[in-house]
């Protein structure tokens, strides 16, 4: 399903792992702001891998004043899981599909798809410079490119080669579900990546990253 990210998020230098736990407690709590989850879930959802990182990344978000922690114990004592209190996040905030993709990428891959993500315009257009990504996730430069080369190599992606354009197609993960029958409605609305590379004639190289949205 889709939830309500806040922008604010990218304030907080979250790492891509860190970023998968936050919104996967974001998915699974409950009207008053509560997500109760063991870590071996969370390790399974997110692709984590092992439940000591698992504690090590709910340590740094509770630090980080996004979550509060709290144990739930059963009536003879034993302990049953944590419960996760979210701190709210005011201001603008997009929509973006996260049940397919927490464990299906990696977390540098993760943070890069989802600033991207949030970059998208009305026409569906986005085009950050490396430098903004830089910032704004964190990475590094050559983790930034590595992580675009990632998310290009996946099956879910196109490519297509012109003289002066190196245009790339690149599918939303919900994709991999199987599609429903034709006689079911629409269910929901699928972002398409169209990246383009384009050289000016000063020599220097803007990377345009149009993001177009489809219902499968």
């Amino acid at each position: 399903m889709f939830i309500k990210v806040p922008m604010k998020i990218f304030d907080y230098r979250l790492s891509g792992n860190e970023m998968k736990v936050y919104l996967y407690l974001a998915r699974i709590q409950n009207d008053s702001e509560i997500a109760m989850a063991k870590r071996e879930t969370i390790r399974m959802r997110c692709g984590l891998r092992s439940n000591t990182t698992v504690g090590s990344i709910l340590h740094v978000l509770e630090q980080k004043g996004l979550i509060s922690k709290f144990h739930r114990y059963a009536a003879n004592g034993y302990y049953i899981s944590s419960m996760y209190l979210l701190k709210p996040l005011v201001g603008k905030w997009f929509a973006f599909y996260v049940d397919d993709m927490l464990p299906a990428v990696g977390g540098s891959e993760f943070l890069v798809y989802l600033y991207l993500f949030m970059l998208r315009r009305e026409n569906g257009k986005a085009w950050p410079s490396l430098r903004k990504m830089e910032r704004a996730t964190g990475l590094a430069r050559g983790t930034v490119c590595k992580a675009i080369r990632n998310l290009e190599k996946t099956a879910l992606l196109l490519e297509r080669k012109y003289e002066r354009a190196n245009i790339t197609f690149t599918q939303s993960f919900s994709q991999r579900k199987k599609e429903k029958p034709a006689s079911e409605p629409e269910a929901w609305p699928v972002p398409i990546f169209l990246c383009l590379l384009k050289l000016h004639k000063d020599g220097c190289v803007c990377r345009v990253v149009q993001i177009l949205t489809i219902k499968v």
